[in-house]
């Protein structure tokens, strides 16, 4: 399952009872913590890094349609596939999460095929919002005296492209340009 991400607004209290506010993408179930640690300045304590696991228990209902049709020239096929997904979290704080897709795959020979998808999700970040958003190096300067909203430029629609190869008529693997990267398919 891909990480997902929901904005948080946090009030950071320091030494002298000034309160400011950070506005950020945080990973599903993190909750990060500040304190002041005796100086002026507001520091990050309890952010998890990249190699610990956050988990999360999720139910997940899911369901796509998918057309498939013999090219004109009677080499590969084209398939066409709507679908979605629902996530529900059990976190302090249940959290209903979806996705909406349409995704395309055509044959380029017997081995290769290139798929494109399109898809509606508010709790994914690209690779370069992560680090946008990535606060491990807390400054003053991001901070701001009033509640902080969700950005209006947050894109909620996403693009993926990629290739799949067959080594044979069991196991395929890809590559995706968006999150994961890596994909390996068994088919049965």
């Amino acid at each position: 399952m891909e990480l997902k991400y929901e904005w948080k607004s946090i009030s950071l209290i320091n030494i002298d009872d000034e309160v400011k506010y950070l506005g950020s993408y945080f990973k599903i179930g993190e909750n990060p913590k500040f304190n002041t640690k005796g100086d002026s300045d507001y520091q990050y304590i309890n952010r998890l890094d990249d190699s610990e696991e956050i988990y999360v228990e999720m139910i997940e209902f899911f369901g796509a349609y998918t057309l498939s049709k013999a090219r004109s020239n009677l080499k590969g096929r084209i398939s066409h596939t709507i679908g979605g997904n629902i996530q529900y979290a059990m976190i302090d704080d249940p959290l209903v999460m979806y996705r909406v897709y349409y995704g395309m795959d055509i044959d380029i020979n017997l081995k290769l095929k290139m798929i494109g998808e399109i898809f509606y999700d508010p709790y994914f970040l690209e690779l370069w919002q992560e680090s946008e958003y990535d606060y491990n190096n807390l400054n003053t300067d991001k901070l701001s005296d009033n509640v902080v909203e969700q950005p209006d430029d947050y894109r909620l629609i996403h693009l993926d492209f990629g290739f799949i190869y067959a080594l044979n008529e069991s196991f395929r693997f890809g590559f995706h340009f968006q999150k994961p990267f890596i994909a390996f398919y068994w088919k049965l």
